[in-house]
């Protein structure tokens, strides 16, 4: 009889940041474990525009809500130019 491997699980990434003294929302958006991908900050200014008043203005200590990709509006679409 032949038993089924379990298959291994997505990594878990974090569903929160604390900000850490001198980072930005372009820094922490940057970050591999959070998007890979600085241009990726308004999800996070988004997430948290009831924490976050201006979104060049974060503090050291607050938790951010780090919405991920199923999350994430599907109505709001971003165009690229070619």
């Amino acid at each position: 009889m032949e038993e089924e491997m379990p298959q291994p699980k997505e990594k878990e990434l974090p569903r929160t940041y604390t900000v850490k003294k001198g980072e930005s929302l372009w820094d922490i958006a940057g970050y591999p474990e959070i998007y890979g991908n600085p241009l990726l900050w308004p999800r996070i200014y988004e997430a948290n525009r009831d924490k976050i008043k201006n979104p060049n203005l974060i503090y050291p200590g607050q938790v951010l809500v780090i919405p991920r990709e199923k999350e994430v509006n599907k109505e709001k679409k971003e165009y690229y130019i070619k």
